[in-house]
């Protein structure tokens, strides 16, 4: 979890990537974003920045932490984060050091449900590539994903393949507390998207005063290891 204009953004931990989304929100807080345009070029120019150096952090250390030592303290601590937002300028890109993976993704689905006792459940599913490993279950006629696809064979790496250990995964549903008890439960597919989408969406509600519905319909992107796409 890591804190975000007084709310508490809580993400399921590595092997996920939900590191990367409040790592973002980490950077992203040591910027006022009232006089920006929500579809503006100043709005997307900082998340941009901050996703290439999240989304950086995330190939270099998240892992199964059963197998490596992933430094989850350090990461979502403020000094970590303004060592990172220090290298950003609203004037200009930075060198194109961080390049994101181009990594095509289908199959997701995400639902949050609240019940009328207030129990909130966030879920998400992925089967990752279309069909997953192309593999079903004869019994109940479950397709299997493929998320192994999400290790790295560089022998060395915290997150190279090996028997027995998680990948790294791209599903991360979110929730945000107010004073311990949740205000928001949320999450949005596309595979490496999924940090920038849950750090836009949440962006919409808090610095930009949408409203939930306003949040899903306005405008989105992302930069891909070829371009920004809307």
């Amino acid at each position: 979890r890591t804190g975000y204009r007084g709310l508490d953004i809580i993400q399921i931990p590595p092997s996920g990537q939900g590191l990367t989304a409040l790592l973002m929100l980490n950077i992203l807080e040591g910027f006022d974003h009232r006089e920006f345009d929500p579809a503006g070029a100043d709005r997307f120019h900082l998340q941009i920045e901050a996703s290439r150096l999240a989304y950086g952090i995330r190939d270099t250390y998240v892992a199964d932490p059963a197998f490596a030592d992933v430094p989850v303290e350090t990461i979502l601590s403020e000094t970590f984060a303004e060592q990172l937002r220090d290298r950003i300028s609203l004037e200009r890109a930075m060198p194109p050091d961080v390049v994101l993976p181009n990594i095509n993704q289908m199959d997701t689905v995400y639902l949050t449900v609240v019940d009328s006792t207030g129990n909130v459940c966030s879920l998400i599913s992925s089967l990752f590539y279309a069909f997953g490993s192309g593999k079903v279950c004869p019994e109940t006629g479950v397709a299997f994903q493929n998320r192994g696809a999400g290790f790295r064979v560089q022998l060395g790496h915290p997150n190279s393949v090996r028997p027995r250990k998680r990948p790294l995964h791209t599903t991360i549903p979110a929730m945000v507390l107010r004073d311990g008890r949740p205000v928001l439960s949320f999450g949005v597919t596309g595979g490496p998207y999924q940090p920038t989408g849950v750090v836009h969406t949440l962006q919409n509600i808090v610095d930009f005063r949408m409203n939930v519905q306003e949040a899903l319909d306005a405008p989105r992107g992302f930069r891909t290891a070829g371009a920004f796409e809307a």
